[in-house]
């Protein structure tokens, strides 16, 4: 039976609420935005000039000193996107109220929408070696992780790091936390656009991020649960583990969305009045367009849903990369 005016009026409204409903109900499977800086922009494109910091406080023995933040121009554009569902006419026909169907489609489409923001943000991330997505913003063709970063006063800034593993990329735990110190250490000690420390060696908040494949050896060495033996090293691991970044750092997450099994990267939230080491940008209104048509030519539904934003590269001096070879 063919479906009144009224009855499909009904049935957007109610596939509309329901995928707002799920869209505010679910959260990406993986915490990635406390690495990102969320902003929205009502054009095609925003201008960044925010990355420098200012000076410390100098003892007031004289004139003031003026300056000003140090200024980069960053121009970010956000990305369309669209996720379309096809719905035989069959199915809305025979529950006409589309009762039993909406809940588990708009919360289908829900997930999709929110968990795209992890894979992208990992697309992006896993291209950081390369300027295949975009470049790091201290330089035309500077990729996001790099040997020779510089902004100001901070030198050159290395946060790409690699070591040889004893088979091949396939680190022990003892490489693992030897390679992992190593770059806390040399993150903590990054000079900003003064040539001031820029880490975070207070909160020590850095995320070790993994691929499916390093769960046992960042759980072995990061893990909160396995206790030290008598000998100081991680109870019935390997010799050379000390467990010394137990409870230490912001510990481990593991992103089956990675796409190289060859490395690790270390991550920290942006510092107060600054961006983290990415930027969500956004445009201005709801973060996804949602509605129904029926298409009497198909003979199906149409759920269609549309948004636009981008995750772009933020401050590099909050990530860093450790490859094995």
């Amino acid at each position: 039976m063919a479906l009144t005016a009224t009855q499909n009026a009904t049935i957007t409204k109610d596939a509309k609420g329901a995928f707002y409903t799920s869209l505010a109900a679910r959260k990406p499977s993986i915490p990635v935005g406390q690495f990102i800086s969320a902003e929205t922009v009502d054009a095609s494109s925003k201008d960044f000039g925010w990355f420098g910091m200012p000076a410390f406080p100098r003892e007031w023995n004289g004139p003031r000193a003026h300056k000003a933040l140090r200024s980069y121009t960053d121009n970010l554009v956000p990305k369309k996107w669209e996720i379309t569902l096809d719905v035989n006419r069959e199915l809305v026909e025979d529950d006409q109220t589309m009762q039993a169907q909406l809940p588990r489609i708009s919360a289908a489409l829900a997930e999709r929408a929110q968990e795209h923001l992890v894979k992208r943000f990992t697309e992006v991330l896993d291209a950081g070696t390369g300027t295949t997505i975009d470049n790091s913003w201290d330089g035309a063709s500077q990729e996001f992780f790099d040997t020779d970063h510089t902004f100001g006063a901070s030198g050159s800034v290395d946060n790409d790091f690699t070591s040889a593993a004893a088979t091949g990329t396939d680190p022990t735990a003892a490489e693992f936390e030897s390679a992992y110190g190593d770059a806390i250490e040399a993150m903590i000690a990054y000079p900003n656009d003064q040539g001031d420390p820029a880490g975070a060696a207070g909160s020590m908040g850095f995320v070790c991020m993994v691929p499916p494949s390093y769960l046992k050896v960042a759980a072995t060495v990061l893990g909160p649960n396995a206790t030290l033996n008598g000998s100081g090293t991680v109870e019935g691991d390997v010799t050379g583990v000390t467990g010394v970044f137990r409870g230490a750092t912001g510990g481990y997450i593991v992103n089956p969305y990675l796409a190289n099994a060859d490395r690790m990267y270390i991550m920290r939230s942006g510092l107060p009045g600054a961006v983290g080491p990415f930027i969500f940008q956004r445009h201005v209104g709801a973060p996804w367009e949602f509605d129904l048509s029926e298409d009497r030519e198909s003979d199906i539904y149409c759920f269609r849903g549309r948004a636009r934003y981008e995750v772009h590269y933020g401050d590099f001096l909050a990530a860093a990369v450790h490859i094995f070879t």
